[in-house]
């Protein structure tokens, strides 16, 4: 129903316009201040707008070459004035009722700026003026010269007139001259390119969803990916939180553990005395206390006491022979009736008796060198016992050997008469 409303009000709009009539227009040369115009520029302009004016309706554009010859010899192409009497003069040669003075120069982005005013050829008065910045290229020059054209004379028709009133109503003041076929493609032309501006309109709104769909994805995808390394983190804190925590527990609970243990070790307080709860023991108590409660440590006990045995017997036996060597030496020095001893003559007694000597000697010291090894670590192992038992035996059932036997500075040994 809309689609034949408009088609009616076209067809309507086009007996008005032919019943006004067209008034004449005549189109100056664009003016060119700068000179920065080229000619196809300023050609493209001023044909735009005298086709522009042709299409609006009641209006005809005359912009024939020969008019610009009246201008000429008052430079009309720097200054862009225009005198009453060249007006007049313009207006009697064309018939034309208004002249169209425009302007143009370059602007930023590789745009045109231009501006346009109407004088009355009768009043010599300007009527209307106005601008419009555009694109260089044709298609933005045709578009932008149609916008001008329309709105400056669609508004000097709508001053003159009810009837460019009411096509300004209807047509937002662009108004062409047209012929019942002109009218009915003109009305398919709007149709379709009312259905194309939808279409496009429908597109840019498609466009515009998608975008804000993926803003709106990516936006949701980074907010997860944050929440889940936030959750992360917090878990990886949490777990090393959790494992400090127990790693300092076990730690409190392993020292709570050795301090409550620690009640019941074995303390050294010399190399013959030991204290256990209060008690204190003599070498031969800490042997009987060691082989009752634990074997481990009374084992190690035992083999530090031998290696102690076997050094001091190696010690004594090297010193004895030491001692029978440095007897032979002697002996030999004594019953020697020369000044010097040559021991190549091995035959004669003193000489036996000093290889004897130097032999039994030498058998001494190293007897003496090998007992110190075997006396530090028997002493070690002997005197170490304890720790053993500590680390393997104790335990708060073990008791003294005697509880009869009062703690005190006395070893238990003593008491017990060892």
């Amino acid at each position: 129903m809309r689609r034949f409303s408009i088609l009616f009000s076209l067809l309507l709009l086009t007996a008005l316009v032919f019943a006004e009539g067209a008034k004449k227009v005549a189109i100056l040369e664009v003016v060119d201040k700068e000179g920065k115009l080229n000619y196809s520029q300023k050609l493209m302009l001023r044909s735009n707008l005298a086709r522009a004016v042709t299409n609006t309706a009641g209006f005809e554009a005359y912009d024939r070459t020969d008019i610009d010859e009246i201008f000429k010899e008052h430079n009309f192409q720097r200054t862009g004035n225009v005198s009453s009497s060249e007006i007049k003069k313009l207006g009697e040669m064309t018939g034309a009722e208004y002249i169209l003075v425009s302007e143009a120069a370059e602007a930023e982005d590789d745009k045109l700026f231009v501006t346009a005013k109407i004088l009355n050829v009768e009043t010599t008065r300007l009527e209307i003026t106005d601008n419009i910045l555009l694109g260089s290229s044709s298609a933005a020059m045709q578009r932008g010269c149609r916008s001008l054209a329309s709105k400056m004379f669609g508004a000097l028709a709508g001053a003159s007139t009810s009837t460019s009133k009411f096509l300004s109503i209807f047509t937002g003041g662009k108004r062409e001259t047209m012929t019942k076929e002109d009218s009915i493609a003109a009305a398919q032309e709007a149709e379709m390119a009312a259905a194309a501006a939808a279409a496009k309109e429908q597109r840019r709104l498609d466009e515009q969803r998608f975008r804000q769909e993926r803003a709106e994805a990516q936006r949701k995808a980074q907010e997860e990916r944050r929440l889940a390394n936030e959750k992360n983190r917090q878990e990886r804190e949490a777990a090393e939180k959790a494992a400090l925590a127990k790693k300092q527990q076990e730690k409190a609970e392993a020292e709570a553990a050795e301090a409550e243990r620690a009640k019941y070790y074995i303390t050294k307080i010399s190399n013959k005395e030991y204290e256990y709860r209060g008690t204190f023991m003599d070498k031969k108590a800490y042997a009987n206390f060691l082989q009752t409660n634990c074997p481990a440590a009374f084992s190690q006990y035992k083999k530090g006491k031998k290696l102690i045995g076997a050094g001091w017997g190696l010690f004594a036996t090297g010193l004895a022979l030491s001692a029978g060597g440095a007897a032979c030496m002697i002996i030999a020095d004594a019953v020697n009736p020369y000044s010097t001893l040559d021991l190549t003559y091995t035959d004669v007694p003193e000489t036996k008796f000093m290889i004897i000597g130097i032999s039994l000697l030498s058998a001494g010291g190293a007897m003496t060198l090998v007992s110190i090894p075997l006396l530090g670590t028997g002493y070690s192992k002997r005197n170490k016992a304890y720790k053993v038992y500590n680390q393997r035996c104790s335990s708060p059932d073990i008791q003294p050997l005697s509880l009869d036997i009062k703690a005190g500075p006395q070893s238990l040994g003593l008491a017990l008469n060892f």
